[in-house]
């Protein structure tokens, strides 16, 4: 058996089976006999550049037939060309630029491009031992015979030609005509400059998930004592001269301010007993005592007198409807009269009553609830005080300056049925602060000969029943009725009306025995048909219980909840439908 090959200088044996990337430094197996790593890869790069593919073909059969040589004859005198001394440093480098074809032909493999590699190496994964990738295994073809300068050793070397032919061109920048047309480029006869320099792939790190914190293990803080308050007093240095308590002289007594009526903030909050008033897009005509015949103003010409009179004053306000309210009118507009408005509207209004009918034109504005305590409910004559002999007592009492902006006629309420007492409550324009109500709160006030204290009533607005469908709920101005309804049969026409276009009134001469229409000089006498509770009287009738609870919004909203219901269930069980 022969000896196994000395290994020259410029191969180190002692590198074998060093742990390093196969990309970085690969095992080679030359012959199947010896696993290298040159150490020239990176020092020979720029060299390898300069060489073709036919120089790299020529020196690795060279240099296989004088390392096979030197194994065959053991001759320790036989050396290596320099050239060949060069190549072999270089030899790995210059396979990269074979051709593939040159690949297959001399049936050199490597993991990248053959599947039938021999691994004689096994890997292994482990912390102690490294991983050893298996080296691509080299087999040149035998070499022909090509005449007597071919002779040497058989089998071994490259054909003279081709060497000698390499070893010239060694050195020499190659020309264009000995690189292969395929690693030529277009339009460029230099030689290919070397590949960029790789980065150095980094494998990324995906941070972890931070540390888990345990608030179970925090520290509870200690509860403060005067002690402890007192042992951080004690080792805080003392305070700089003029910092700490100092002495003062008492401080003078607060001056004196003249006691009287205070001026209200206009943030002041709403007292208990004012309310905000209606909508101040409608003007609000109010009458002192009994209100004349109002009859023509509910009619289109006395709406487009109106709005001529704006017109020729030059005001972009219209009036689009005049409606009763609050025991006088109200002439509804899209907008908030200004007082150039008010004005105008006040000369249609005197021009349109008798000489002499007082009237006040004003917009609505928030009401007071003031109530008069311990009224006696008979006169000196031993009869029921009425509303009328009410409110012109209070016209002509020491607060006739408060009573004077009544919004309606005072309410009288007995305090029990055999009572000879009653409670007597107004409501009075007012603004938001009460600034009129609050100068008679708390005076007395003499009525049917005896003293009577002013008192703030609670603050119930009533709920507002509509004057064109006569349900409750909701204002006139805001009613979404198709069609307006009579109070005393519901039918659709109003209330002045319904002489004409009620059909109880107007008689049958057609039925047995004829039916004679109603006189005109005679009030309607026939039931009523409410359109709230569904009984036989009027929708505007004092008895209804809906009138009752006018001060109950819950209650009526309620009830007609009920009554909703129950018409359901009778259209249900009502066999016709």
């Amino acid at each position: 058996m022969s000896s196994p090959l000395p290994s020259p200088s410029f191969v180190n044996f002692e590198t074998v089976k060093v742990p390093i990337p196969y990309d970085k430094a690969p095992f080679y197996e030359l012959h199947g006999a010896w696993p290298y790593i040159w150490p020239a890869f990176d020092t020979w790069r720029n060299t390898c550049d300069c060489l073709n593919s036919a120089f790299v073909i020529a020196m690795f059969e060279d240099c296989y037939g004088y390392l096979e040589a030197f194994h065959t004859h053991n001759d320790n005198t036989l050396s290596f060309h320099p050239d060949t001394n060069l190549v072999l440093n270089c030899l790995i480098p210059l396979l990269d630029i074979l051709e593939p074809e040159d690949w297959k032909t001399y049936q050199i493999f490597v993991p990248d491009v053959a599947d039938n590699i021999n691994f004689d190496k096994a890997e292994t994964s482990s912390k102690d031992e490294p991983t050893i990738h298996p080296a691509p295994v080299f087999r040149p073809p035998p070499p022909a015979a090509h005449g007597l300068l071919d002779e040497g050793v058989a089998g071994i070397g490259a054909p003279p030609n081709v060497l000698m032919q390499a070893l010239d061109n060694l050195g020499r920048p190659t020309s264009s005509s000995h690189i292969p047309a395929s690693k030529k480029r277009k339009g460029v006869d230099r030689p290919v400059p070397p590949p960029p320099p790789q980065k150095s792939k980094v494998a990324y790190s995906r941070p972890g998930l931070p540390l888990l914190i345990n608030r179970a293990a925090k520290p509870k803080p200690h509860p403060t004592t005067w002690a402890g308050i007192a042992r951080q007093a004690a080792l805080m240095p003392p305070p700089p001269p003029g910092l700490g308590p100092q002495h003062r002289r008492p401080s003078p007594p607060p001056p004196t301010f003249p006691m009287g009526l205070m001026k209200t903030s206009p943030h002041r909050s709403v007292p208990s007993f004012t309310s905000e008033g209606p909508t101040r897009k409608q003007v609000l005509v109010s009458f002192g005592g009994t209100p004349p015949d109002l009859t023509k103003f509910f009619t289109k010409s006395a709406v487009r007198a109106a709005n001529g009179y704006l017109r020729d004053g030059r005001s972009m306000l219209k009036v689009t409807s005049i409606v009763r309210a609050y025991d006088g009118l109200s002439l509804v507009t899209p907008a908030v009269a200004s007082p150039s408005d008010l004005d105008i509207l006040c000369n249609f209004i005197r021009e349109s009553l008798p000489t002499g009918t007082p009237f006040e034109v004003a917009l609505p504005s928030s009401t007071s609830f003031i109530k008069i305590l311990d009224v006696p409910y008979f006169d000196p004559k031993g009869l029921k005080i009425t509303q009328e002999a009410l409110e012109k007592a209070l016209h002509t009492s020491v607060h006739a300056e408060v009573f004077a902006y009544l919004s309606t006629k005072p309410r009288i309420d007995r305090n029990s049925a055999h009572s000879t007492s009653c409670t007597v409550y107004c409501n009075i324009w007012d603004s938001q602060q009460g600034t009129r109500a609050k100068k008679a709160l708390g005076q007395p006030i003499f009525l049917a000969g005896r003293s009577c204290a002013i008192r703030p009533a609670a603050r119930h607005t009533g709920v507002p029943l509509c004057q064109c469908c006569w349900k409750w709920g909701h204002p006139t101005v805001t009613c979404k009725a198709k069609q307006l309804s009579c109070p005393i049969c519901s039918g659709p026409h109003e209330q002045k009306e319904h002489r004409q276009h009620a059909g109880c009134c107007k008689g049958n001469a057609k039925a047995k025995p004829p039916v004679p229409p109603t006189p005109h000089d005679q009030p309607c006498p026939h039931k009523g048909r409410c359109v709230n509770c569904h009984k036989d009287h009027t929708a505007n009738l004092a008895s209804c219980k809906f009138w009752a609870h006018r001060y109950d919004r819950e209650w009526i909203m309620a009830e007609y909840r009920q009554v909703h219901e129950h018409a359901a269930r009778r259209q249900l069980t009502n066999p016709r439908t």
